[in-house]
């Protein structure tokens, strides 16, 4: 099968919220992107309404959000991890999933790895979509003590097409290290 296929209940079985805490998810899938410069995706729409649906099934809607396509811009989804930030508490459990376009900008003052949201310019990414900085900082401040992230990215280990400029394997590894926390896990 060529997309995430999460239909059996091995998930919900190994995703589970601590008996007295809540259960919060994000998930975020763009498969259409406002601007012709991305690509369409194929499955990161379907992979995110499915995980989705899976989580409302075995922890209820109230504290699961699905942006999907037009609806998964920039300001939407930091608004959307916000509300995770403002109502978790330690005792919670957050899981954060993502399925998009990614790319490495690298430029005289800074290296990042952007998320392609689906308002993202190309030419103003470090302005429009969101970079794994920002996600840090925000995911850092979750009071939940069990959080995970999963990243479906495409051209996560690619060239910088903006200048054309190859992001060496080095840097990439630079750039994740700075990702690396105590307080939660990327995958």
């Amino acid at each position: 099968m060529s997309y995430f296929d999460i239909s059996s209940d091995t998930i919900t079985t190994k995703i589970s919220s601590s008996p007295s805490g809540k259960f919060y998810s994000l998930c975020v899938g763009i498969n259409v992107f406002s601007e012709g410069y991305f690509s369409k995706l194929d499955y990161a729409e379907r992979d995110a309404q499915r995980l989705h649906q899976l989580l409302v099934q075995k922890h209820g809607a109230s504290s699961s959000t699905c942006l999907t396509n037009e609806k998964a811009k920039l300001p939407e989804i930091i608004k959307a991890l916000k509300i995770i930030s403002d109502s978790a508490k330690p005792e919670d459990t957050v899981l954060i999933f993502f399925a998009t376009h990614g790319e490495f900008i690298k430029s005289e003052t800074n290296t990042d790895y952007y998320l392609i949201t689906s308002d993202a310019e190309s030419n103003k990414l470090p302005f429009t979509a969101l970079s794994m900085s920002t996600l840090k900082e925000i995911v850092s401040k979750i009071p939940a003590l069990k959080k995970v992230i999963f990243l479906d990215s495409c051209h996560s280990g690619g060239i910088c097409r903006r200048d054309r400029t190859e992001v060496t394997q080095q840097v990439k590894e630079e750039i994740f290290q700075n990702f690396v926390s105590d307080s939660f896990i990327i995958i």
